[in-house]
């Protein structure tokens, strides 16, 4: 089955949940990977085979009402607290004439369907014991295997004696009573009932919805969705990944036999009691191991990081890095550093922050020559691993820059260009922030003075930078000189190995 067929089911299911929304002025949000396909392809992520809304609890009640008296036909809409069985907070809303069967949900206990998954927005108050009471509530719903590594086995077993004598939909019941009690006036964030991942958000940053094309439709994202997306994946959200990180589910699908057929033909030869009681004592073996798990897993790493360094001291050549730094060959920094930064960066040493004992002035150079050089959120993920304790300074740069940009995403320009003035003032080489002021700059009418000024500038930046954003602000530039011809060219050639999303967009836009 193509991802395109995937994507067209997928599509049909969020029309039904809009039209309903819309009907009984329901208020619901792209999520995740479908607000930034909306974002940055107005579509789907070209990869991404499903979609994801958020709804306040508020606004989810009355879907389901809207939903009972719809009766959509061959839809069912599932959660825990109308499937004893369900093992996930994620609402579930299901084609039952398809099939997407997920290996951890092939024991018949709720519809295996294609899909939209809604996350509920649950406000939360500042309660150091909340976070620890909302995952072994999600422990319990789910019987099949360890949700988060940051659950607690003792309060898991507990749990399991409770259940022995009260009954699982109890103690469930006990919960609900303390996580989903409060009132928005009252907290500051909302709990985004992701399970696996414990995100909270700031309620201030849904609001009132702003409304981006998704393929043929227009989709509702939060009123600071780039500061949701920012917070979620990063500083660089609206970078297309490489293809190797580039994420779909391995599930059974097909869109013309219901999803019943195939578990009515396997499910007959599964003792369903046997595998359930098999799953729970995996479960419970690796809750109660976790630790010691982790602690193997993290002892492995801090072996390979002493190895790792020994060859970073040996292969490069630290001394030379802040001659290079101070005659501002920022990008000769980074070529230097490469091995040190790709291994930084690995996905095992950023997951527990473990780090190099390399001078914190070399990092700091490094830091500051990644932003100098464009490409500051790169600088915002090393920062995370490395700490900002001895990086006042970059800490600041990168602030700066996201209030810039986040101002800009608002529509404060002018607030936006002070700060971003104010960091080239710094540092007039500081290209991050220069492209922050080149998309405002863009959006005002200029003198052929000022169009030649900025023009003799970015010739000047993509000499020294491998940066293809400055091919699109020099095409730009040409557009406004009246060269149309030199600017297709331009924006064409920024297209080549680009991979910002929101420029992506922007040229094709341009150049359709």
């Amino acid at each position: 089955m193509s991802i395109k067929e995937v994507q067209q089911e997928s599509l049909k299911l969020i029309k039904e949940i809009d039209n309903i929304c819309r009907k009984y002025n329901i208020i619901y949000y792209a999520e995740g990977g479908t607000a930034i396909g909306a974002i940055r392809h107005h579509g789907f992520i070209p990869w991404d085979d499903d979609i994801d809304i958020v709804m306040t609890r508020t606004n989810f009640n009355k879907f389901v009402e809207a939903f009972n008296k719809e009766k959509p036909n061959n839809r069912v809409l599932e959660y825990p607290e109308k499937n004893k069985n369900y093992p996930t907070v994620t609402v579930k809303y299901t084609d039952t004439t398809t099939t997407r069967i997920f290996r951890s949900l092939f024991l018949d206990i709720c519809a295996e369907g294609f899909c939209v998954d809604i996350f509920i927005l649950d406000p939360i108050p500042k309660d150091k014991k909340f976070k620890e009471r909302f995952l072994n509530y999600t422990e319990i719903l789910c019987p099949y295997y360890r949700i988060n590594n940051e659950s607690s086995s003792f309060k898991y077993n507990l749990d399991r004696i409770k259940i022995k004598i009260f009954g699982k939909e109890k103690v469930l019941n006990q919960y609900r009573k303390k996580l989903f009690r409060y009132d928005e006036s009252d907290c500051e964030e909302y709990l985004v009932r992701y399970g696996i991942t414990y995100q909270t958000v700031n309620i201030e940053n849904y609001g009132k919805p702003r409304y981006y094309p998704f393929e043929d439709m227009m989709i509702p994202v939060p009123s600071k969705v780039e500061k949701i997306l920012t917070n979620f994946f990063g500083d660089g959200w609206y970078i297309i990944p490489r293809i190797d990180q580039q994420e779909t589910h391995n599930v059974v699908s097909n869109l013309d036999i219901g999803y019943r057929t195939y578990i009515d033909d396997y499910i007959k030869y599964i003792d369903k009691n046997k595998t359930y009681k098999v799953f729970n004592k995996i479960k419970l073996f690796n809750m109660n191991i976790a630790k010691k798990d982790i602690k193997i897993i993290k002892d492995t790493y801090r072996l390979q990081l002493i190895k790792d360094e020994l060859l970073l001291k040996k292969n490069i050549n630290f001394d030379n890095i802040e001659k290079l730094f101070k005659k501002a060959k920022y990008q000769e920094v980074i070529d230097t550093l490469n091995d040190y930064i790709v291994k930084q960066t690995a996905s095992f040493y950023k997951k527990y922050k473990y780090k190099f004992n390399i001078d914190e002035k070399i990092i700091d150079y490094c830091l500051k020559s990644i932003i100098y050089t464009g490409k500051y959120y790169n600088a915002s993920s090393l920062l995370k691993i490395v700490g900002d304790e001895k990086h006042e300074e970059v800490k600041n740069i990168l602030d700066n820059i996201r209030l810039a940009k986040q101002y800009y995403y608002e529509n404060n320009y002018i607030i936006s260009l002070n700060i971003i003035d104010e960091l080239l003032e710094e540092n007039p080489e500081n290209i991050s922030a220069f492209k922050i002021k080149m998309d405002i700059v863009i959006k005002n009418k200029l003198s052929k003075e000022e169009c030649l000024k900025y023009k003799i500038k970015i010739e000047e930046y993509i000499k020294k930078y491998n940066d293809r954003d400055l091919l699109k602000y020099l095409a730009d530039i040409y557009e406004k000189l009246g060269e149309h011809n030199k600017a297709t060219d331009l924006y064409k050639k920024a297209l080549i190995d680009n991979d910002n999303g929101l420029i992506l967009l922007e040229i094709n836009q341009i150049l359709n």
